[in-house]
């Protein structure tokens, strides 16, 4: 869902205001509007006494994926599937879906696709475990996490915001 901001601009940003009773955190899922949205930033204003919070929309959920190597106990049972195993699963993102960029080279210039996504999520347990080359499925496409960004996180590193950018696996199988 698209909000028009002031300056005519298309934003998926909304502004909510709670009670300073409230235990709402930077990172926190909220359900408003009919959808599920993800507290980006947190201020507390004087008059009303009042926290306000900016909340982004969430527009994909994902299951980031790890290969692992089978492990099995002393009697042959499986503990750990070989494979993708699920390291964070579904969970809702705020996504932007970066689709092309202009680039020069030798004997090259123009507008080339990126193949990359950049999304933020909640930091929480889970999502605390990706790793660069962590992989997830999007529209029946890999990707694979490239980098990670924890600055948005609590001195306590508990909770906060994670993004993540990833980029497409191209594949050379025909």
């Amino acid at each position: 869902v698209n909000y028009k901001t002031k300056n005519g601009q298309t934003s998926s940003d909304e502004v909510v205001f709670a009670e300073l009773t409230s235990n709402l955190k930077m990172g926190d899922y909220l359900q408003y509007k009919n959808e599920t949205m993800l507290i980006t930033q947190l201020k507390e204003n004087e008059f009303p006494k009042c926290y306000e919070f900016t909340t982004t929309t969430c527009n994909t959920k994902f299951t980031i994926t790890r290969y692992q190597t089978g492990t099995w106990d002393d009697d042959g049972n499986v503990i750990v599937p070989e494979g993708d195993n699920p390291i964070a699963s579904d969970f809702y993102c705020s996504t932007i879906f970066e689709s092309f960029e202009f680039k020069v080279g030798t004997g090259q210039v123009g507008i080339v696709p990126t193949n990359q996504i950049s999304a933020t999520c909640q930091y929480n347990t889970d999502t605390g475990n990706i790793v660069i080359g962590d992989t997830f499925i999007w529209m029946k496409q890999t990707y694979r996490v490239i980098s990670l960004n924890y600055e948005q996180l609590d001195i306590s590193e508990l909770y906060g915001l994670l993004s993540f950018n990833a980029e497409k696996v191209i594949s050379d199988a025909t």
